[in-house]
Parts: structure tokens; sequence; C-alpha cells
């Protein structure tokens, strides 16, 4: 398997940090109180998940940035 460098881990990052962004941006929003998506398995949990998935992908990068 070929080694990620600094510049996928960023991209990787950036994608799973916007991800987070955008599910918390989500709760309670019409749609998701229309379906009771607003909890740790809605919005708020995909918020967290992608946010610890970005932690990650920062400590990838910063590690191998030196």
């Amino acid at each position: 398997m070929k080694k990620w460098g600094t510049k996928p881990w960023f991209i990787f990052t950036s994608v799973f940090a916007f991800a987070s962004l955008l599910s918390f941006f989500q709760i309670n929003s019409y749609w998701a109180d229309q379906h009771n998506f607003n909890g740790l398995f809605g919005w708020l949990g995909l918020g967290i998940l992608f946010g610890i998935i970005a932690i990650f992908g920062i400590y990838k990068t910063s590690k191998h940035s030196l």
C-alpha cells in the first residue's frame, strides 16, 4: 500500500472537518426535527464522529510534516 504524504492527509482532514461542520449546522433543522434526527444517533453523532476522524487526520498530517 502506498504511503500517504502530507498533502493527501491534509485533504482527508479538510473533507472530514467540513462534513463535521455541516453536520453540526443541520442540528435543529426542519427535516431533522420532523424525523427526530437531532441526537447522538443523528446529526450530533455524525458531527462528533466526523470531528474525531478529522482530529485523527490532523494528527497524521502533523506527524508527516516533520
